[in-house]
């Protein structure tokens, strides 16, 4: 047996044996929260409400801290990397809201691409880029917004045709951007993944149906999102030169976060029809609901997980409205550097899922 056969194997069984507990982190007052994204050091960028709005939040050691705003109510921090620099996006007094870098206790502006709003996604974990979108038009009549790259200045990486629709949702320290593109600037022009990189940008495909995006990638340029299939359901996929469908619990699935050892999250139908945040890893999908050790408050299920870091920790959304620190429990394999085994075996894996399922 080839040495990576028995190493996929053997990443295989111990995927299987993958336990978390759930640490519950709690509110502003308001009696939800909504994790977003969580870094190296194990904080947590995310939103919760206060009572009267919603104020975006930094999590670390059982402490929740809100930001600011702009003058206006809301917040929302929406990624941190490994330095504790968060993104996100804050309210003015006026209805009008503003993408957002939050560094030592101070929210920076942004600004915009001329036009009246704009949203950070994502931000990289050296620090020397965020994204996001941005209108580029004043008023409100032409509502066209674009995907932008902050370093400083705000730059429009465009669209596939030049027109339309586009938004940027993460970039890694090789100034890799993925995101979403319309295909036309026709409103009802399909929207795709794509990847921005070095002035060009690059069609992603779909699983064979009309839609995807793109919500995250890896130092490695591994790439997950949602596409749709030919059976036009949404389903998870990892991205590395080619779409490969990640599968799903039943017949639905998103992929909403990657780490460097190639370990996607996001979320599954399952049977019943309730959503369930889910883990893929070393070609399984693991329903993070079967593998928790401890139940969550008044029988309440995980969700969606939104996140997850190189240490293997998970934020995820309950149906019970609060966040949730998934900790992987003591025994549980930490993600190794057996990741190009597991993608080529995936790969394959689901390629001949596909063919078997076509036939």
């Amino acid at each position: 047996m080839a040495t990576c056969d028995l190493l996929l194997l053997l990443t295989a069984a111990s995927a299987a044996q993958a336990s978390y507990f759930a640490i519950p982190l709690g509110s502003l007052g308001g009696g939800n929260s909504y994790p977003y994204a969580v870094n190296s050091g194990g904080t947590v960028a995310g939103s919760s409400g206060d009572g009267s709005n919603v104020r975006g939040f930094l999590w670390n050691g059982g402490s929740m801290t809100p930001i600011g705003t702009f003058g206006g109510g809301n917040s929302f921090l929406h990624d941190v990397n490994d330095s504790g620099v968060a993104v996100g996006v804050a309210y003015h007094s006026s209805p009008l809201f503003e993408a957002l870098v939050y560094s030592g206790g101070v929210a920076i502006g942004l600004g915009t691409l001329g036009g009246p709003e704009s949203v950070a996604e994502g931000i990289n974990n050296a620090g020397t880029a965020v994204v996001g979108y941005s209108r580029t038009q004043n008023g409100f009549v032409d509502f066209t917004s674009h995907a932008f790259l902050w370093n400083g200045l705000m730059f429009d990486l465009g669209t596939l045709s030049g027109s339309g629709i586009s938004a940027a949702h993460a970039v890694n320290d090789a100034l890799q951007i993925v995101g979403g593109s319309a295909t036309s600037g026709s409103g009802t022009a399909p929207t795709h993944a794509v990847l921005w990189h070095n002035g060009s940008i690059t069609d992603l495909g779909t699983l064979g149906g009309a839609h995807s995006v793109a919500y995250d990638i890896n130092e490695a340029g591994l790439i997950t999102g949602t596409a749709y299939n030919a059976a036009n359901q949404a389903r998870a996929f990892l991205w590395n030169g080619v779409m490969v469908d990640l599968g799903s619990l039943a017949d639905e699935s998103q992929g909403r976060a990657i780490n460097d050892a190639g370990d996607v999250v996001g979320y599954s139908r399952i049977p019943s029809g309730e959503t369930h945040a889910v883990l893929w890893q070393s070609g399984q999908i693991v329903d993070l609901n079967v593998a928790l050790l401890n139940t969550l408050p008044g029988g309440a299920w995980l969700e969606i997980a939104e996140g997850i870091n190189n240490s293997g920790l998970i934020v995820a959304h309950g149906s019970d409205g609060m966040g949730y620190l998934l900790t992987p429990a003591p025994g549980t394999p930490e993600p190794g550097s057996l990741v190009l085994c597991a993608v080529g075996f995936s790969a394959i894996w689901h390629r001949r899922a596909r063919r078997r399922a076509l036939s």
